[in-house]
């Protein structure tokens, strides 16, 4: 605890000196924008837009995969006849896996847009669910085991790294973002959080054995397609200020390579 107090109090103070030049004028056009408006107003506004309820969608399917990733380890003892220890290293390795996952989304999502970015996470999450499933269930063919938890680790974590991040996309001003986060949250988060732990207790109570497992990561299958579908339509929704997103990045990326020369 002490650790994770630390590391939010540096992150804090790093962020504010990272921001400390635009800070002034975010603040002043923030106070312009908002002396006509007030938070239920900007509540309203946030729920009347169809890409919220598609973020709200893809955030609700791929966290509940998310947070459910813990059951990969005791499958993997239970399906594999994986000794414990090596069990929990290949769960503890998923930290590096998320490290990997967050900086290889960020620089391709900079590069080549969130949602395509997002799509591309919810697809190799999908093959990485796909390959627990299908894996012979030998030591033999450990490799694709390890192939298949990489896979959905690193993409897991890629997209929730764009979770807001993609709203840039929505084209929300500033000044309704808070609201928008208040709906996202408690949603998106907050009811993944208590339905999942319930639903996957019933499988491994209901289905015994390995087909609970398997029962979990069949429903992973078909959340994370219908996060896949949200993710179409939001694209669909977003198209003219995606271009708009696109031509700025053209633009910068010009700009950047004539400085370098």
């Amino acid at each position: 605890m002490t650790f994770y107090g630390a590391e939010a109090i540096i992150v804090g103070i790093i962020v504010y000196f990272a921001l400390k030049k635009t800070l002034p004028d975010f603040l002043e056009n923030k106070n312009k924008s908002q002396k006509n408006t007030s938070f239920a107003k900007n509540v309203l506004t946030t729920l009347k837009k169809p890409t919220t309820w598609c973020v709200v969608i893809m955030m609700f399917m791929t966290y509940g995969v998310i947070i459910t990733y813990n059951y990969v380890v005791p499958y993997c003892t239970a399906a594999f006849g994986m000794s414990a220890a090596l069990a929990s290293i290949m769960g503890y390795a998923a930290n590096g896996f998320r490290f990997c996952g967050c900086w290889i989304g960020g620089q391709i999502a900079d590069r080549k847009g969130l949602s395509n970015m997002l799509l591309v996470d919810i697809i190799l999450m999908i093959i990485g669910v796909l390959g627990l499933l299908f894996t012979p269930r030998s030591m033999n063919f450990m490799w694709m085991l390890v192939i298949s938890i990489a896979l959905l680790c690193s993409f897991m974590y890629s997209a929730q790294a764009l979770h807001y991040a993609v709203l840039e996309e929505g084209d929300y001003p500033v000044e309704i973002m808070g609201a928008t986060t208040f709906i996202l949250s408690p949603i998106g988060y907050g009811i993944a959080e208590s339905i999942m732990p319930m639903y996957n207790g019933w499988c491994l109570e209901h289905f015994k054995g390995l087909a609970g497992y398997e029962a979990i990561f069949k429903t992973f299958i078909v959340m994370l397609c219908i996060a896949l579908i949200s993710t179409l339509i939001f694209r669909k929704l977003t198209k003219e200020r995606r271009l708009e997103l696109a031509r700025i990045r053209d633009k910068n990326t010009s700009a950047k390579s004539e400085t370098q020369e």
